[in-house]
């Protein structure tokens, strides 16, 4: 029996060598890539991202994955989708190679922890000048 597989963008803890990548190992990298569209990324903590389109700023820079449904459904669970995050598709833009409709987690615009969290302005949370 396969899994049926599916594109997912991600920023912040589950990007390589965060402390969530783990839940990608089995998962395939497709490459790095940036949102399309214009969305406001938030940082709590050391690496908890928070992207929303309650303000449309900046490009969103990230990872893309093609994961497995059990994957999905952690994610999902992490994420506590439709909860906490929304999981929606996006265009997410691989320069050089394409563009791939992919799901990202966004965060509703009346979450609590935006309130004290830190705008990445530039939506690349390994950017240094974030």
């Amino acid at each position: 029996m396969s899994d049926n597989k599916h594109l997912v963008f991600v920023h912040g803890t589950l990007t390589d060598g965060s402390p969530d990548s783990h839940i990608l190992y089995k998962s395939e990298y497709v490459g790095p890539g940036v949102t399309k569209d214009l969305y406001s990324m938030f940082l709590f903590g050391n690496n908890l991202t928070m992207v929303t389109d309650s303000i449309e700023r900046t490009p969103i820079h990230g990872e893309l994955y093609r994961v497995a449904d059990c994957t999905m459904h952690i994610l999902d669970t992490l994420y506590a989708h439709p909860n906490f995050y929304e999981r929606r598709i996006v265009l997410v833009n691989i320069p050089g190679i394409n563009t791939f409709d992919a799901y990202m987690y966004v965060s509703s615009s009346n979450n609590p922890f935006l309130k004290t969290a830190k705008e990445v302005l530039n939506g690349d949370i390994r950017s240094p000048q974030y």
